[in-house]
């Protein structure tokens, strides 16, 4: 006959009797997630005290009301800071919006991570005298919203995307003085793309989703020092 030694069965008596006579543990409120104004509220009062130059609203779903308190500069106008980046994932917003976001005169960096940029967002975001990052791989706009963000003047860097855009209208960045990086994404550009990108003066290219082919990419290779293609 078997018999279990005191401590196995003091435990297993335990293990039988867990949560007898006792209420079961109350579940945790869900932690509220801050509504995206007055993320945007926080974030732009800190630039005001300069004590940040950085807008991260990526974790916030932003539509144009949402960027109300960007009108706020501070009692009687004076600010402490300003703000160099704004970085947005979600976002519902239209032209409106992107114009409260191109009065940043001071922005430097720009992600609009999945805006639908259109034609005329795009024609606010050329009045951006600093700006020399700008991130756009979701954006709608046509050749024409292109010819409005190659006039952005100290632009470096373009990652851009839209199933409208042609290879005529790279024609529009070919001469742009400070463009060093170029990405495209998800957009339809062909082989004669390639001709356009012999203007550039680009030290990196990176080309995914496109209808570019091997041949055409080669060239490339031989005219961009660096070239990076999916």
């Amino acid at each position: 006959m078997m018999v279990r030694s005191q401590p196995v069965i003091a435990a297993m008596v335990l293990l039988a009797c867990a949560g007898c006579g006792s209420e079961a543990e109350p579940t945790p409120p869900a932690r509220l997630v801050p509504a995206a104004r007055d993320v945007v509220a926080e974030q732009w009062q800190a630039v005001l005290a300069g004590k940040s130059d950085t807008l991260e609203l990526s974790g916030v779903t932003v539509a144009d009301d949402d960027l109300a308190p960007l009108a706020d500069r501070g009692p009687s106008g004076e600010q402490a800071g300003v703000a160099r980046e704004v970085r947005l994932g979600p976002s519902r917003l239209s032209q409106r919006g992107v114009a409260t976001l191109a009065a940043i005169d001071s922005l430097e960096t720009l992600v609009l991570g999945e805006t639908r940029l259109d034609d005329a967002g795009a024609a606010h975001l050329a009045q951006l005298p600093k700006l020399r990052v700008l991130n756009v791989p979701l954006a709608e706009i046509t050749d024409a919203g292109l010819a409005s963000l190659a006039k952005i003047p100290r632009l470096e860097l373009l990652r851009v995307g839209s199933p409208k855009l042609t290879d005529a209208g790279l024609a529009a960045l070919a001469d742009h003085p400070s463009l060093r990086q170029l990405i495209i994404v998800d957009t339809p550009l062909t082989d004669a793309a390639v001709e356009h990108v012999r203007r550039m003066k680009l030290e990196s290219l990176y080309l995914f989703k496109t209808k570019i082919s091997d041949q055409a990419l080669a060239e490339l290779q031989r005219i961009v020092p660096h070239v990076h293609f999916d």
